[in-house]
């Protein structure tokens, strides 16, 4: 290849060297978004809860402005939203063969709080619950125990007790890390709780609390219930319990 000056081969070296420094697509996307939000255009992923993979030909509609997905689950659309500095705006994802959901988009300091969504395909069951994050930290692991009777994690994936399966574990950051549960006894005890594996020797650890951790709750029909992260140090964080029948809402970290 032929270039009509030294100027030009010195820009192009330097563009194919940065190219091959960052071979992490998600850093990417994620550095793409924050220049898109200085553009006033909202980036947000949505995927698959049982796969992790992008939907592709999904519509997003927030504000009036409606944008499809493209093969990564991405869309961008014009917001004028970043100028507040907190404010909770509504929009609503659809797409054949998952259950219509509401997405919650929290602009925090003039940022998107959350930019990835896992959304539920349609569910022959009584529970599916879902945990998306930031970046870091990579390993964060769900845990749904039944009192006395079983204990749903990474280390025990199902139990025919309520058919109650660990359909996916993240280990690199975003999420989704996915738990249905396809029967649920209405006299029962269940708690639902996220442990920070990558800082599981570090109790006085903030990672978790500035993970941006997000559990959304899905019924058959539609998303029932919605926790964020609200910060703090420690491990453990206990979103909620269902005692007979009844979500409780616990959002403690320890």
């Amino acid at each position: 290849m032929k270039f009509k000056s030294l100027s030009a081969f010195i820009v192009l070296m330097f563009l194919t060297m940065s190219v091959s420094a960052d071979p992490d697509d998600v850093l990417k996307e994620k550095s793409k978004s924050a220049f898109d939000e200085m553009d006033s255009k909202l980036t947000l992923y949505f995927k698959d809860a049982l796969t992790g993979k992008g939907i592709y030909g999904g519509t997003f509609t927030i504000e009036g402005k409606t944008a499809t997905t493209d093969q990564k689950g991405k869309v961008s659309l014009p917001f004028d939203g970043f100028s507040e500095m907190e404010k909770v705006y509504t929009g609503m994802f659809r797409k054949n063969g998952y259950i219509t959901s509401k997405v919650t988009v929290r602009v925090m300091a003039g940022g998107i709080f959350n930019s990835h969504y896992s959304i539920s395909p349609i569910l022959q069951g009584k529970l599916r619950i879902i945990i998306d994050w930031g970046k870091a930290p990579a390993d964060l692991d769900a845990h749904f125990v039944k009192k006395d009777l079983y204990h749903i994690s990474y280390r025990n994936l199902k139990s025919f007790e309520d058919h109650a399966l660990l359909d996916k574990d993240e280990r690199n950051g975003f999420g989704p890390e996915t738990i249905t549960v396809l029967k649920l006894d209405e006299t029962g005890v269940y708690t639902y709780f996220v442990h920070d594996y990558s800082n599981k020797d570090k109790s006085n650890s903030d990672a978790l609390g500035k993970s941006r951790a997000h559990v959304k709750v899905y019924n058959e029909n539609e998303l029932i219930y919605e926790y964020f992260m609200k910060g703090g140090k420690g491990t453990m964080w206990k979103v909620f319990t269902i005692d007979q029948g009844v979500f409780q809402e616990e959002n403690v970290i320890n």
